[in-house]
């Protein structure tokens, strides 16, 4: 201890944390937590052009409405509900068997965040209940609860219909 000191101690230990740290480091199972799965992530449709009639599978049975949609590419069981996506960017939530909530993806950029958006999925054309910078809700439109138009001065992101339950 004389000859060095505790300074040299105090070096040495400080040395073999570090060593320790970088070993842990590349010996340490890495994280294969799967981030983006567990952030909700639009599918990508890869298609630029939407015209999707969604009064044709609101508020039908499942079996109903993938006779128009096709097969789901993924669904998820919830307590109450099942969700499930299809292609072109649908997503459906199953309320007590029944497509009650609908959410379409919008190519970003190609809509307008306005009403006449509304006309690329079946809808028809009104002014909304409530207007913000970031949305656009209609109550009762088309009979539906609501339908909600999301998005900024870009374009609109998403359409949101919930028919039954909301």
């Amino acid at each position: 201890m004389r000859r060095y000191g505790w300074g040299g101690v105090l070096v040495l230990g400080i040395a073999a944390v570090v060593a320790a740290a970088l070993l842990w480091q590349r010996t340490a199972p890495h994280d294969d937590y799967d981030y983006a799965r567990a952030f909700e992530q639009p599918a990508d449709t890869g298609a630029t052009a939407l015209q999707i009639d969604v009064t044709a599978f609101v508020g039908v049975t499942r079996a109903k409405a993938e006779e128009i949609l096709g097969a789901p590419q993924r669904c998820e069981a919830a307590l109450a509900s099942e969700r499930c996506r299809y292609a072109r960017g649908v997503e459906v939530v199953y309320i007590e068997g029944m497509a009650d909530w609908i959410t379409v993806q919008l190519s970003y950029g190609r809509y307008a965040l306005e009403p006449s958006t509304l006309t690329a999925v079946g809808l028809p054309v009104t002014e909304p209940s409530i207007t913000t910078q970031h949305e656009l809700i209609w109550s009762g439109h088309a009979g539906f609860k609501s339908v909600q138009l999301v998005g900024d001065e870009n374009g609109a992101m998403y359409l949101r219909i919930k028919a039954l339950h909301g």
